[in-house]
């Protein structure tokens, strides 16, 4: 798959499509690290390094978009359209699909394995017809990938988002109207501290984590314990590692 330059929302005339066969973008689907923090419960009421959180994951998001090839729209809270979180998403695909996309693939910003998924095998399957999920462990989705011809407005809007309850009855409409779906592996998104925990134990084992865990919380705060777990001498036990997640040195500003 060749390499196409990104473009954001706002511009998007400047597109270059990977595959202009097959013209293949990513909705990135974000807040702003503020917006965001005060949207998670990672660390209470500790509204700072919450913030650090998210811009951690933020920008460790957008290095693993920007890594696809593909053209990556972020939308966040200045320019989405709706009232409802279905609704702001359903405005968003039909931003790019009117844009002439014939499908798109959307992610938010609080999966970290999302540098696990083999995106160039996503791309193969949306140009066959297939429709991509990416289920979480609770029952939501972290990854949608749809064509324009699958994409049916109103029953995007009548899903149970932000519940247990979406991915099975994503799949269900979808299979209802007759498409054939390829489901992702099962991965874990961050919404609370319990996850970030859960997290930890299931990868500490590697260097991506330990280099995002680091930046997430910091090695070197006195404070040892945070809503009764103890965080720091965890951390304190990880080695230094060397390089960014992303291949940049500065994450890519995708607005």
């Amino acid at each position: 798959m060749s390499t196409s330059g990104h473009a954001s929302a706002d511009a998007p005339p400047n597109i270059v499509p990977v595959d202009v066969r097959f013209p293949i973008a990513i909705l990135y689907f974000s807040r702003n690290a503020r917006q965001e923090a005060t949207a998670k419960s990672w660390l209470g009421h500790r509204s700072s390094r919450n913030e650090t959180i998210a811009k951690a994951l933020i920008d460790r998001t957008a290095c693993t978009l920007q890594a696809t090839g593909l053209p990556v729209f972020r939308f966040h809270e200045g320019n989405q359209q709706g009232e409802t979180f279905g609704e702001k998403l359903v405005h968003a695909y039909q931003a790019l699909f009117e844009q002439g996309f014939e499908a798109v693939i959307s992610v938010g910003n609080d999966t970290p394995d999302l540098d696990q998924v083999d995106w160039d095998q996503i791309a193969e399957r949306l140009a066959r017809g297939e429709l991509i999920i990416g289920p979480t462990v609770r029952g939501g989705t972290y990854l949608m990938g749809l064509t324009q011809s699958a994409f049916d407005a109103e029953q995007f809007l009548e899903l149970p988002w932000q519940s247990r309850h979406l991915c099975e009855a994503l799949v269900t409409s979808l299979h209802e109207a007759g498409h054939f779906l390829h489901e992702l592996p099962h991965f874990r998104d961050l919404n609370s501290l319990q996850d970030l925990f859960r997290y930890i134990r299931e990868h500490v084992q590697r260097d991506s984590t330990r280099r995002l865990l680091h930046r997430l919380l910091g090695s070197s705060a006195t404070d040892t314990r945070v809503s009764g777990f103890r965080i720091w001498p965890i951390l304190l036990t990880f080695p230094p590692f060397r390089g960014p997640p992303c291949p940049h040195s500065q994450p890519p500003k995708l607005q």
